[in-house]
């Protein structure tokens, strides 16, 4: 299996690294990497599949394919997230933004937005967060996504939370409590009521 998989790897690597196969590269690797993750789990196999998205990033690059560099780079980035590079991370997701604003890809860009805002919420920049998480918002409202406007809404009532902002907190956490009521979904409604009780509590407390 292991003989198998560093095999498979190997061709993978040639047939990016001899440029007139792209087309049939991109799609050993994006069938590699389904595999993998499939059959051994992302974190498992998260060596080998750092080194696939590279290599899906090179074609991208040589080929001038925006729309695949993004998503390279969001796969590269989560990577990253995962495990503990979070500057790394920051860094990948912020050219993923660039390259999906090249190709005029909503869902990379407003990905990448939330993503940079997850990567300065786990440095602690919660003001930084807040600014990105607000960034995703706009584009999603703008698309009427709703349950990502909820889940936006409950991430920048975490941040402000944490950075003490308790009134920004309260408004983002009813409006995600309002938008999980819309969807129907009463455990995350229930969730973020919670949260809304929590922060008032907070601001008494801090008065």
């Amino acid at each position: 299996d292991v003989y198998k998989r560093q095999t498979l790897l190997a061709s993978a690597r040639l047939a990016v690294a001899d440029g007139e196969l792209d087309t049939l590269a991109r799609r050993l690797v994006a069938a590699l990497v389904r595999a993998l993750a499939a059959h051994r789990g992302t974190e498992e196999a998260a060596p080998e599949l750092y080194g696939l998205h590279g290599l899906v990033l090179d074609v991208a690059l040589r080929r001038e394919l925006p729309r695949e560099q993004a998503a390279a780079l969001l796969n590269l980035a989560d990577l990253d997230a995962r495990t503990g590079r979070t500057r790394d991370a920051l860094t990948r997701y912020r050219a993923a933004l660039d390259a999906g604003k090249a190709a005029k890809d909503l869902y990379a860009t407003g990905r990448a937005m939330e993503s940079v805002g997850g990567a300065y919420e786990e440095l602690g920049d919660y003001h930084r967060a807040a600014d990105w998480y607000g960034r995703a918002l706009s584009q999603r409202l703008t698309q009427g996504e709703r349950a990502d406007e909820a889940r936006l809404y409950g991430r920048l009532g975490a941040v402000h939370t944490y950075a003490g902002r308790y009134g920004e907190a309260l408004r983002n956490w009813r409006a995600a409590a309002a938008g999980r009521r819309r969807l129907g979904d009463p455990a995350a409604q229930a969730r973020a009521l919670s949260e809304a009780a929590r922060v008032q509590e907070l601001s008494l407390i801090h008065i």
